[in-house]
């Protein structure tokens, strides 16, 4: 008899002869439908209803909307509760109507199935734990305070994440302005701590006073100054407007021969010190001193050359910083560039008997090399040659 369920190995369907009638499987499949019809359904148990209590006087104070809306709520948050911890679990009541189900089958069951089946992973199951009615409202509230609490330990920790990454910007920043202070300081190193504002008032009041009082005296003498010159100016122009041309005409030829006759006097400049450049500032300081009426023509440093045309022309330089360097000459032409001896005649395979040549090169002779005869090894007395007899 083939099994009722169906197996890792279906049955082989049988061959076909020829004047053989196929056997049906009709009756396997008619005993599995009664059996599927068999199963009774299971009907759930009706829920137990709690006896209503007297209707009091009281309820006629009370909201009865805002009584529904809480216990439909906490019917809601019940329910959520109840899913979430039967989510994952299986009841003792389900396993017992699987296994009653599969009673009637397991003796049948291939050797095949039920090593597939000790081989799988079984799910880890927990037994599930029944709340009572009057204390699902306190586990509600300690589930809700539990959820309270991980989201005040999220935000705190938010916050503390927050807070170290300002500690952070906040220590760059002290760095940054640290650093720019300390580059501050090095270029105003060479700066005098007494040019800098004075900001501490009311130490001593008297000598405060005093030193505003020569401030102001000094301000109003300059002003005054300036105002003195501004006129003295104009007073100038009305002068040179109410002279004649020829009167003009002589004072500045006057004045032109006067700068001509300081400038002669002052001498010859030294080497290169027409490009000094006395500088733009404490001008009128030098004025007041009487230090622009110097003389300082043919000034020199107490190691510098008067006279540079006594040395030789590698020295003569103008920057004595490129002196020895490559960028010290200046090419100029081919002909005093050129170090070769092109040109020169004077070779010593021409004629004339070697004259203007060295003396190296001359022919040995009488009158030559500064005498008569022969000189060096030519002079030894050499002996007659002897003939061969034979």
């Amino acid at each position: 008899m083939p099994p009722k369920r169906m197996t890792a190995n279906p049955i082989k369907a049988p061959r076909y002869r020829p004047g053989k009638v196929i056997e049906e499987a009709s009756s396997s499949d008619s005993e599995a439908g009664s059996e599927d019809e068999a199963a009774p359904a299971a009907i759930a148990p009706p829920p137990k209803v709690t006896t209503a209590k007297g209707i009091t006087s009281a309820l006629k104070q009370t909201d009865i909307n805002a009584i529904n809306k809480r216990e439909e709520a906490r019917k809601a948050e019940e329910k959520a509760l109840i899913a979430k911890i039967e989510e994952g679990f299986e009841t003792e009541s389900e396993g017992d109507e699987e296994g009653s189900e599969d009673g009637s089958g397991s003796d049948e069951e291939s050797s095949e199935e039920e090593s597939s089946e000790e081989e799988a992973p079984r799910r880890v199951m927990m037994r599930p734990k029944f709340v009572k009615k009057e204390k699902r409202g306190q586990l509600l509230s300690t589930a809700a305070s539990n959820a309270k609490s991980e989201e005040e330990l999220a935000a705190a920790e938010e916050a503390r994440r927050i807070a170290a990454a300002n500690e952070i910007v906040e220590e760059q920043i002290r760095k940054d302005l640290a650093a720019k202070e300390a580059g501050k300081r090095n270029w105003d190193d060479e700066e005098d701590s007494d040019n800098e504002v004075d900001d501490t008032d009311d130490v001593d009041p008297e000598a405060e006073y005093a030193a505003w009082k020569l401030r102001e005296l000094k301000r109003i003498k300059r002003d005054r100054e300036a105002i003195e010159q501004r006129e003295k100016e104009l007073e100038e122009v009305e002068r040179r407007k109410n002279l004649t041309e020829e009167e003009r005409q002589a004072e500045d030829e006057e004045y032109i021969a006067k700068q001509k006759e300081e400038k002669e006097g002052k001498g010859k400049m030294a080497y290169m010190q027409k490009w000094f450049h006395k500088g733009a500032f404490y001008q009128d300081d030098a004025q007041a001193e009487g230090l622009d009426k110097r003389d300082i023509m043919g000034s020199r440093f107490a190691d510098d050359v008067q006279n540079r045309d006594l040395l030789p022309q590698a020295l003569q330089l103008r920057d004595m910083t490129k002196l020895g360097k490559r960028g010290a000459t200046k090419y100029k032409d081919l002909k005093s560039e050129d170090t070769g001896r092109w040109g020169e005649f004077n070779d010593r395979k021409g004629g004339g008997r070697g004259y203007g040549e060295d003396e190296r090169f001359r022919p040995d002779g009488p009158g030559e090399r500064g005498g008569p005869g022969a000189s060096g090894s030519n002079s030894v007395p050499v002996g007659d040659k002897r003939r061969r007899v034979g």
